[in-house]
């Protein structure tokens, strides 16, 4: 018995310690799903824990002017949802929301303005060509009176919301006045054939087409595209103005 002992003392130590490991991967399974039912029983609680104040709240409403104020706020709500929801994956989320802050703001679809910072900078805020920088390329050297009525500093023109705010105000001061989109751009772009093609002489420049295709590429995602009446050559264009 005890050479029996010793030849297979190994294999009986290897059982025992396979036979614990089961044992305890055994207990381990049992505490994990005691864990994962407390977890599901207090994720229950506490939906019902917003629904109770969620009703409450909408028990608060006593007059028109109550729901007005609270329907607004849902509105808002949504709109922010909204947002989130056109959230594109291959664009840096702080170009979408300042393209979203400045397009409501000067009254310009944020796809526009994004179509223009890939154009430009590749949604880099850190190009430079010349004078021209940021993710926008705006000069420093013509639009200063600009970026002091937009309070924003040389530095911030270096960085995604000060560069979008300048352009943003410059391309509404474009539409204002010429209104035909890639004409808008074409003078953005310093294109010297920008009068030319104003007058019919010519067609508009690959920059101002790049644009417009990226343009209306996003604004079908967001199942935003129409028909544009800014001008025989922009031919069916994104909406631009919102």
């Amino acid at each position: 018995m005890k050479k029996w002992l010793k030849r297979n003392a190994l294999s009986i130590l290897i059982g025992c310690l396979i036979g614990a490991l089961a044992g305890w991967g055994h207990i381990r399974s049992a505490q994990e799903w005691q864990e994962q039912k407390r977890q599901l029983a207090e994720d229950a609680r506490e939906y019902d824990r917003e629904v109770e104040l969620e009703r409450a709240r909408w028990a608060e409403i006593e007059n028109e002017e109550m729901w007005d104020e609270v329907m607004q706020e849902e509105i808002a709500y949504a709109a922010e949802m909204e947002k989130i929801n056109l959230y594109d994956p291959d664009i840096p989320e702080d170009i979408q929301d300042a393209a979203w802050k400045y397009g409501e703001q000067y009254n310009i679809c944020p796809e526009f303005l994004i179509a223009v910072a890939k154009r430009e900078s590749e949604f880099n805020p850190e190009a430079v060509n010349g004078s021209c920088v940021g993710l926008m390329q705006v000069s420093l050297r013509w639009h200063t009176d600009r970026m002091e009525r937009c309070q924003v500093t040389e530095e911030e023109m270096w960085t995604v919301d000060g560069s979008m705010h300048v352009a943003a105000d410059y391309l509404a001061e474009l539409f204002d006045e010429y209104e035909d989109a890639a004409l808008v751009l074409m003078i953005y772009n310093g294109d010297s054939d920008a009068s030319a093609f104003a007058h019919g002489d010519c067609e508009m420049s690959g920059y101002a087409s790049d644009i417009l295709t990226y343009s209306r590429e996003l604004e079908e995602k967001h199942g935003k595209t129409g028909q544009s009446a800014y001008g025989s050559q922009a031919k069916e264009v994104v909406i631009l103005r919102v």
